[in-house]
């Protein structure tokens, strides 16, 4: 029944709106029915990039509505494959912004709470939750400290007030069942009115970085009922589009400046994120070629390691191009350690030259020789027929005299996208 609601309401609104869409477009692309909204409300979030070696982050989520409460659904994921490794759900008042902070406890990432009447379920104890590697999995504790996270909107809580009398909600336990099968009838759907950021500051420098979440407008048009704790969820699962979402998120190429120079102690890295790719295509085969978007006409990965049947390792070439600011340019074809241009995990740190702002395990450095100062573009079409592009979010990080001046941004990019029928 429930994905039949979904079906109908999908159906409605496409014929609503057709028109509509059909002469507009969002954030470069033409909406379908999901779409990433610039203006950075959704019924969920991707926050793209988390890092707890040698740093704490300090996130935040925000429901913007009011008289409702919404119940939403934390997934982080690891960078190396985008294997979940902890889930839970908060149950977010009217007006509320929650806020939690990330660290590494000496074994591996921990989340601990901040805000303590923001209830969540399961609650996060006071001496911190380990992130937990999943059944089966060949990653390590050090592996999980470092990745990116979603949070999913799952259903509304109708005249949720944590400063009410008797509110509707007040225990764990009582968020955990909402949306279950005594309270779905009276949830709604989470309305585009989620909104987040992540701050991400070393502990030894005092560098901060801080960015936005990427908000997913119209993920889903009815409530999702609660999985459970270690249940698999994920936008992809939640949203009427599927993996056809990928659409929304695909990138045809990246342009960023770049300062490495040694007199301010420069240092530029770019991060990659590819947040639907182990979701959405792991049955390929090794070997394959991933056809990913818009129904087959999209760019091609290629899936070279996998584990019972499950690919779990990718490489997807890119082509990255060099300009100094005296307009000489620079092909870079290869990426230390990896020895040729692609790039394999699902989080992806690109170097250039000597820099240093992330401790990262999934690092390559780009060898840039043309000069200090200038801008790169990154081609995510290499070596494929179709310009559609890949689904990514990126962010560019500059720091300067060793921390003392940093920044963190979304990385300009182009996209393509077919006129409307």
């Amino acid at each position: 029944m429930f994905k039949k609601a979904v079906f109908i309401v999908f159906a409605v609104m496409m014929l609503a709106f057709g028109v509509a869409t059909s002469a507009m477009a969002i954030d470069g692309l033409v909406p379908t029915v999901s779409y990433v909204n610039p203006g950075g409300l959704g019924d969920s979030l991707i926050y793209g990039y988390y890092n707890v070696r040698g740093n704490v982050n300090l996130f935040n989520i925000v429901n913007t509505t009011s008289p409702d409460g919404e119940k939403v659904r934390v997934v982080f994921r690891a960078g190396a494959d985008s294997e979940e490794v902890l889930d839970f759900s908060v149950c977010l008042s009217q007006g509320d912004v929650w806020t939690a902070f990330l660290i590494d406890n000496g074994t591996t990432a921990a989340i601990c709470p901040f805000d303590t009447d923001t209830v969540t379920a399961p609650a996060i104890p006071a001496s911190c939750q380990p992130f937990k590697i999943p059944s089966g999995s060949s990653l390590t504790n050090d592996d999980l400290r470092e990745g990116y996270f979603e949070v999913l909107g799952l259903s509304s809580i109708p005249g949720f007030d944590h400063n009410a009398t008797n509110p509707i909600i007040k225990t764990a336990a009582e968020c955990a069942n909402w949306g279950t099968s005594s309270t779905i009838s009276i949830a709604g759907d989470v309305g585009n009115v989620l909104m987040g950021n992540n701050t991400i500051l070393s502990t030894s420098t005092l560098a901060t970085f801080s960015y936005n979440a990427d908000a997913i407008g119209s993920t889903a048009f009815a409530p999702i009922p609660d999985p459970g704790p270690g249940s698999e969820l994920s936008i992809t699962q939640i949203s009427v589009l599927g993996c056809a979402i990928e659409t929304n998120l695909a990138k045809t190429n990246l342009m960023t400046p770049f300062d490495v120079m040694t007199g301010l102690g420069g240092e530029t890295e770019v991060i990659l994120t590819f947040p639907t790719r182990l979701k959405c295509h792991s049955q390929d085969a090794p070997g394959s070629l991933v056809n990913n978007l818009n129904g087959g006409v999209g760019n091609l990965f290629s899936c070279t390691k996998a584990s019972s049947g499950t690919c779990t390792q990718y490489e997807t070439p890119i082509l990255v191009t060099a300009w100094d600011d005296q307009e000489h340019p620079q092909n870079i074809l290869q990426f230390s350690p990896a020895g040729a241009d692609v790039v394999k995990n699902e989080v992806n740190v690109l170097k250039i030259n000597a820099s240093n702002i992330w401790d990262s395990s999934l690092a390559q450095t780009l060898s840039i020789s043309i000069g200090e100062l200038g801008w790169i573009s990154i081609d995510l079409t290499a070596g494929n027929a179709a310009p559609t592009g890949l689904p990514v979010l990126s962010f560019t990080t500059q720091q300067f005299v060793g921390g003392a001046a940093t920044y963190m941004t979304k990385t300009a990019y182009t996209s393509f996208f077919s006129p409307a029928l």
